[in-house]
């Protein structure tokens, strides 16, 4: 469906007042859907995402990151990925990743990275705290406006 009137066809068709947005090249992807009827509106536009996000929530929509229906480029809609370079054992520095369903938080993240250690063996009983002290980590958090943008930026390089 053409972008224009988005706003009004997903509160007629699937009685929602709320959008996703997901990046999709230097444009947008918009959906909307009413999962009891089965109902999925989908539309795609050339405008940046911010763009797109200002005119739905001026539209009156809430307005979130990601797509209903799973991917719009071939990757897992709307996932986060947390990392974490850390002080390792070993002579290079140690380096974890986790995609996420939601935005984490950096203490999300970090408390990911001591659980996934801690049911492993990795790290023995100590406290969160310490882990954290002796990992001395650098945390990054990519969304998926992130991510896409540096698909682009890739591409642009081949």
């Amino acid at each position: 469906m053409p972008f224009e009137g988005f706003a009004e066809s997903a509160r007629k068709h699937a009685h929602s007042s709320e959008a996703f947005v997901s990046p999709r090249g230097s444009g947008s992807v918009v959906t909307a859907a009413d999962p009891v009827k089965g109902v999925l509106l989908h539309a795609e536009s050339d405008m940046a995402v911010g763009e797109v996000r200002n005119l739905l929530s001026s539209a009156g929509m809430t307005v979130r990151d990601g797509c209903w229906g799973g991917s719009v480029d071939g990757s897992p809609a709307g996932l986060w990925v947390g990392a974490v370079a850390y002080k390792s054992s070993e002579d290079t520095p140690g380096l974890w990743v986790e995609t996420f369903s939601s935005k984490p938080t950096t203490g999300q993240v970090l408390s990911a990275l001591y659980e996934e250690f801690r049911s492993s063996g990795d790290v023995g009983e100590i406290p969160l705290e310490e882990f954290i002290r002796q990992a001395d980590p650098n945390v990054v958090i990519l969304g998926p406006e992130e991510q896409a943008e540096f698909a682009s930026r890739r591409g642009e390089r081949g």
